[in-house]
């Protein structure tokens, strides 16, 4: 029921942990987590926490929620931003501004990027969700989702391959 983060400490060069989430304290109990990445989704030079969590084991007619815990020097903020998904998110620097954005289906079924908001221009929330990308969203992404952005094309950016 918790997710546990550590850090390494060079001095006593073992794991310290650094802080422990009680996850079920802020959703619904039944909720189970399906994924957790790691990055600095607001730019302010600390570790954040991306959790996914899931009723339905990921299953076509369920949804993920998706939470980011924020984190500073000593510890987790949760609950600033989160959203709901019909599966996992990918992460990905969409626009090249060093800052992990996300990729996925939103809970109304329309493919999305979640460009991230750098810390000293929240006004507005820590993403900006954006769809204009696609035109031809006829066709649903396999659930659970397995896209990858590899550089297929040798040409130094990442190309997005989707499963659809």
């Amino acid at each position: 029921t918790q997710l546990k983060v550590y850090v390494w400490n060079v001095i006593k060069q073992m794991f310290m942990e650094l802080h422990s989430v009680d996850y079920k304290t802020n959703t619904n109990e039944n909720e189970v987590i399906v994924s957790v990445s790691t990055a600095d989704f607001n730019g302010d030079g600390c570790l954040d926490v991306l959790l996914c969590l899931s009723t339905s084991q990921l299953k076509k007619d369920g949804f993920v929620n998706v939470t980011i815990y924020y984190g500073d020097t000593v510890s987790l903020v949760s609950g600033h931003w989160s959203v709901r998904m019909l599966d996992q998110p990918s992460v990905i620097d969409v626009n090249g501004d060093l800052l992990p954005d996300l990729f996925g289906t939103n809970s109304k079924g329309v493919r999305s990027y979640w460009i991230s908001v750098p810390a000293d221009t929240m006004s507005s929330g820590y993403f900006t969700e954006d769809s204009q990308f696609y035109t031809d969203i006829s066709t649903t992404l396999v659930i659970p989702q397995s896209n990858a952005f590899v550089d297929v094309t040798g040409d130094q950016h990442a190309g997005k391959m989707l499963t659809i």
